[in-house]
């Protein structure tokens, strides 16, 4: 994941907020990659982190919002890529 904050913006905020069930539903999803084989996430999610960026111009304002799953293993936090499902 890459947040860019351009010209005028700001970081709003940055949280690791619990998982709805909607979340870990979407989570526990198998996906098809490019050549068609089944993936999975590798780790079991337990948080989300969300990012929130403000833009302010002179005629306008906007707010970007971006999350990412977060897993821990280990006593260690990891974002959690795709990998093969078994």
């Amino acid at each position: 994941m890459m947040t860019t904050v351009g010209m005028g913006s700001k970081l709003a905020s940055i949280d690791l907020v619990d998982l709805t069930a909607e979340d870990r539903a979407r989570a526990d999803r198998t996906m098809p990659s490019l050549d068609g084989k089944l993936l999975k996430l590798s780790l079991r999610p337990v948080k989300k982190l969300v990012i929130r960026v403000e833009t302010k111009t002179a005629d306008s304002s906007s707010t970007g919002t971006s999350e990412v799953f977060v897993a821990e293993h280990d006593g260690k936090l990891w974002i959690p890529v795709p990998a093969p499902a078994k």
